[in-house]
């Protein structure tokens, strides 16, 4: 369904670590279908793992509606 991307999206805070969104985009046309918020690079490693995981064991339906994808 979904190949999946971490994009930096400059600093966070005083500290200006960098933060990151989660981005799941379609493989057939590349349409953006989740953007999120995933914090820091360990916050953002393991919500990546996580759907990972998510979209190699769950189908389309499940995927879509425990994520609340954007329906485009």
């Amino acid at each position: 369904m979904s190949a999946l991307a971490l994009a930096a999206m400059g600093g966070a805070g005083e500290d200006f670590l960098p933060s990151f969104d989660l981005v799941v985009r379609r493989r057939d046309d590349g349409a953006e279908v989740l953007r999120t918020r995933a914090g820091e690079a360990d916050q953002a490693e393991r919500l990546l793992a996580t759907v990972e995981r998510d979209l190699d064991q769950k189908d389309v339906t499940a995927f879509v509606s425990e994520w609340r994808v954007i329906d485009r």
